[in-house]
């Protein structure tokens, strides 16, 4: 579960772009490394429900090597998140990367990864989930549906070798069967 969502009104207007991957990246602000995209999952806020969240407009995202370039950024994102220890919180295995290797390496629960950062400071927590991927088994929170496709498929880039490189792999729990609403 991610803690950056946008509204329905900003869904159907990517939905509605002539290239909607290419408005949500530029719009939201999301590079293609920090999220390959494929699906999105819906927050059914339920009559009565509290949910403390931050809604504003995307800020433009520059990177460091591509001094030329920049995401504009400018339409509005909703965030929140559900903490990690909340037993509505995703089911997540990560995996060691295994450097450049096309595999991975062991894999560990969401329990095995707290025990072993629990007593890391920030730079070493930072390193550790820099080596590790963190893959969603499970959406447990009753009130996220999804994930469902959002039809923008899951490469950037044509060529040899891009579409088994990005991507989501087969793992239980990773698609559904909810309706889209």
């Amino acid at each position: 579960m991610s803690d950056c969502w946008i509204s329905e009104e900003i869904f159907r207007k990517l939905q509605s772009s002539p290239d909607p991957k290419a408005a949500w990246r530029r719009h939201l602000g999301v590079w293609p490394d920090w999220n390959a995209n494929g699906q999105f999952a819906n927050y059914d806020v339920k009559a009565g429900e509290r949910l403390n969240t931050w809604a504003g407009m995307a800020s433009s995202q520059t990177k460091q090597g591509l001094p030329e370039h920049h995401l504009e950024g400018g339409w509005e994102q909703i965030v929140f998140n559900i903490p990690k220890g909340d037993a509505r919180a995703d089911t997540i295995t990560y995996f060691k990367k295994n450097g450049k290797k096309e595999s991975l390496g062991k894999s560990l629960t969401q329990a095995e990864a707290d025990a072993l950062t629990a007593n890391m400071n920030n730079r070493q927590k930072t390193i550790f989930f820099e080596n590790h991927l963190a893959i969603r088994e499970k959406i447990n929170h009753p009130s996220i549906s999804g994930p469902f496709e959002t039809g923008w498929g899951y490469t950037d880039f044509d060529g040899p070798g891009f579409s088994g490189k990005i991507g989501i792999p087969a793992l239980p729990g990773q698609l559904t069967n909810g309706a889209a609403r």
